[in-house]
């Protein structure tokens, strides 16, 4: 791959997914199934059911909402497919307040509350290379793919990763119509109680505006994209 001078269209960014990940030393997966999750009051009675399968390894429960639960023996994890309007209000967060107060006992040892947010975009390689690459790299060697990785802090103690992909859009046939896929983690390493996980876990009011603000100042650059 290499970049042609070519101006790069970049529209503003669109959440499609947040997740709340709780990781534990001895978590049951086998507990995750419909039933315990309504009859425990962690979802509402009505909620459809589109999927699910339970085993020792791995639990599944997928909703026709959009809500995913999915419990391994080292993490659970609550995914609520969004758009912009539901960003600021997503449900998962409480949903895992619920399910974690249901095991006291268990060892949970760190949290993320993560989302994956994208601009649409000509071009979506050639948008990331020109906004973080040397043009003299990129022509010293054919680029087959780009991905990057960008850590940072925030205004609590969590760590926040972002990693940018290239991404196609369905039904494209070439890369004129495609996305920049910004996967957002924001970890907390340590807590003790499920108390301090339903704290952080309300951290998502503070973290949503900082992505608002700070997303965008990884896709704007002084040339290329507008």
């Amino acid at each position: 791959m290499r970049t042609a001078n070519r101006p790069i269209r970049m529209t503003t960014l669109e959440y499609s997914e947040i997740s709340a990940v709780s990781t534990a030393n001895a978590h049951n997966p086998t507990i995750l199934n419909p039933d315990f999750l309504s009859n425990q009051g962690v979802v509402p009675a009505d909620w459809q059911v589109a999927e699910t399968f339970t085993t020792p390894p791995l639990s599944i429960v997928r909703y026709l909402n959009g809500v995913v639960f999915e419990a391994r023996p080292d993490k659970l994890i609550i995914t609520e497919s969004v758009n912009n309007d539901r960003a600021a209000t997503p449900q998962v967060f409480d949903l895992m307040k619920k399910y974690v107060v249901l095991l006291p006992y268990t060892p949970y040892i760190a949290a993320g509350l993560n989302c994956k947010v994208s601009v649409k975009t000509s071009h979506p390689a050639e948008a990331i290379l020109k906004r973080f690459v040397l043009p003299e790299a990129i022509s010293e060697c054919d680029i087959t793919g780009v991905r990057l990785r960008v850590t940072t802090g925030c205004e609590t103690d969590a760590k926040l990763f972002v990693e940018i992909d290239e991404g196609l859009l369905k039904r494209a046939e070439d890369d004129s119509n495609g996305e920049v896929i910004y996967s957002c983690n924001f970890h907390h390493d340590t807590f003790d109680t499920t108390e301090d996980l339903s704290q952080i876990l309300d951290n998502w009011g503070i973290y949503k505006p900082f992505l608002d603000e700070y997303i965008p100042k990884l896709y704007r650059s002084t040339k290329g994209n507008k």
